[in-house]
């Protein structure tokens, strides 16, 4: 499981490759991504903060930049998700511990 470190009111960003048995995945069908806490606590989605998440780099690559969002301090499980044509509830693509600091 991967571990990130946000921290609140800053840029830094999480940058993520996206990955399918080994394989690069292509993110060109995707529209929308959101990290939702495991608990259901919280949710970012990019329906509602699209200047959060960045996946136009191609590579399967994903930018996540959380800092400026509504998250509570502390640790958290959570998941990211997404969604595209053929999988509108969305697909769980990988789970991440969050420590958030202000």
């Amino acid at each position: 499981m991967i571990t990130e470190t946000v921290y609140l009111e800053r840029d830094n960003a999480i940058d993520l490759q996206l990955l399918a048995d080994g394989a690069v995945v292509s993110l060109a069908s995707v529209n929308r991504m959101e990290v939702t806490a495991a608990n259901g606590d919280w949710a970012v989605s990019s329906t509602e903060a699209a200047d959060v998440f960045d996946w136009s780099a191609g590579n399967g690559k994903v930018t996540i930049a959380l800092g400026l969002q509504d998250i509570p301090p502390g640790r958290h499980s959570c998941r990211l998700v997404v969604f595209d044509q053929s999988n509108q509830n969305g697909i769980v693509w990988d789970e991440l511990k969050l420590l958030v600091k202000e």
